[in-house]
């Protein structure tokens, strides 16, 4: 091979060097870009408890807080105990839930601190009792109610350390719930969730959106009385609809009733009225709360009483 064979292909392989090089450099300006993640919001909520008591009363030095109850679970040292529940707004999911302390206060060592006990068999066929501690805080969970997801925090502001046996005390919670869209749009009682709650100024007034302005369930028009039975009862209470709509003239203060007669087999079938599976306890769709969905609806759009 000639020199000047050899200076060509030299340049040749630099040259294609240089070309993998800067496709190197283009491909990430080249490739797909990812997709954003599911866009979040935050709720956040602070508590602050004040300096503990002992209980003059009680057998044993057994703290108190002002306004709140000791704890009674099995096995769990007898300390006040804030139970929370957090109704997130409507239609949202909890994603992530945060709880950051202030910093934690040594009260004492006691390592025999009174404890509620926790039966459990031996095999001699006597009873012997479980002691158990915790932390500051735990999140227990959460659980949906009329449609409304519902997070589940204890705050124990003196709490045990287990393992040295020192009790501390802190001062201030903040709770950080993270939540993001949910597809479900159930919204069942408001007024249910809000009595159970911690937090009722949260819980928004919302229809579900499973509940048209249009139903398909009762005929068109406005109805003062509602009858909802069973197939075999639709006979004598047609009667009793006819009789309502009927007594114009027969000194009645209420006369002539519209009234509108539904089976229950007809409301259980339309899924405009279902609820969630997880809602009531895992009773979600069980036929009172169906039911109950189908005369709110009633009520709204014919003026059912």
């Amino acid at each position: 091979m000639s020199i000047g064979s050899r200076m060509y292909q030299n340049d040749r392989t630099y040259r294609m060097a240089i070309v993998l090089i800067a496709l190197a450099m283009l491909l990430p300006l080249l490739s797909v870009p990812e997709l954003s993640a599911t866009e979040t919001s935050s709720i956040t909520y602070g508590y602050h408890f004040a300096q503990p008591t002992i209980d003059p009363d009680s057998d044993g030095r057994i703290y108190t807080l002002d306004g709140l109850e000791n704890d009674t679970s099995a096995g769990s040292p007898i300390l006040p105990i804030e139970p929370l529940l957090l109704a997130l707004r409507p239609a949202e999911t909890v994603v992530e839930v945060r709880v950051e302390c202030s910093k934690a206060v040594a009260l004492e060592i006691a390592t025999n601190y009174p404890c509620n006990p926790t039966e459990s068999p031996t095999g001699d066929g006597s009873v012997s009792y479980e002691e158990g501690a915790h932390g500051a805080y735990e999140y227990a969970g959460s659980y949906v109610l009329e449609g409304v997801e519902i997070v589940c925090i204890d705050l124990w502001p003196v709490h045990l350390d287990e393992n040295t046996g020192v009790l501390y005390y802190v001062s201030d919670f903040t709770i950080i719930i993270v939540t993001k869209a949910d597809g479900d749009s159930y919204i069942g009682d408001m007024d249910r969730v809000r009595d159970l709650v911690d937090n009722p100024e949260d819980v928004t007034e919302l229809m579900s959106s499973k509940v048209s302005s249009s139903f398909s369930v009762l005929p068109s028009g406005s109805y003062d009385y509602l009858i909802i039975t069973d197939e075999d009862l639709l006979g004598p209470f047609q009667a009793l609809a006819t009789w309502k709509g009927e007594r114009n003239g027969e000194g009645s203060g209420c006369a002539n009733i519209a009234s509108v007669l539904v089976t229950l087999d007809y409301i259980l079938a339309d899924s405009s009225f279902w609820g969630t599976a997880s809602g009531n306890g895992g009773t979600g769709n069980d036929t009172q709360t169906i039911v109950r969905n189908f005369i709110k609806a009633a009520h709204q759009e014919w003026g059912v009483e």
